[in-house]
């Protein structure tokens, strides 16, 4: 199934919404971007695969965004951390079940994370 730019909006917005953490719904969306599609490459083995991503949010700072995918780790882990600079992913452990895992993971968080939360 192919999102188009509204329904990707639409779950991102939502996922926004379900975080409990008012401190961290709100830092997350003051990250949120006017979406724009990208193509990731996926570097494994000797294949170098491409799948069809949307920047959904990013961290200049960092040189990181998150980025939703229904290819690659999707759909069960649609939310990636991905490189600004190289847009790629390299690791299976940079998608994640929700918004908001990725959003911890990424250290934007800065503390935030509340004892005893685990990103799956």
């Amino acid at each position: 199934m192919d999102l188009n730019l509204k329904q990707i909006e639409s779950l991102r917005d939502a996922e926004v919404a379900r975080i409990a953490d008012s401190d961290i719904r709100d830092a997350l969306r003051s990250t949120l971007v006017a979406l724009r599609r990208c193509d990731l490459q996926w570097e494994h083995g000797a294949q170098v695969e491409h799948y069809p991503a949307v920047i959904v949010a990013e961290f200049p700072e960092r040189r990181m965004a998150i980025a939703f995918s229904e290819r690659g780790f999707g759909p069960d882990y649609p939310w990636g951390l991905i490189s600004l600079e190289r847009l790629r992913t390299e690791m299976d452990a940079n998608w994640f079940h929700s918004l908001e895992d990725a959003y911890r993971a990424s250290g934007a968080s800065l503390g935030r994370t509340p004892p005893g939360y685990e990103v799956p």
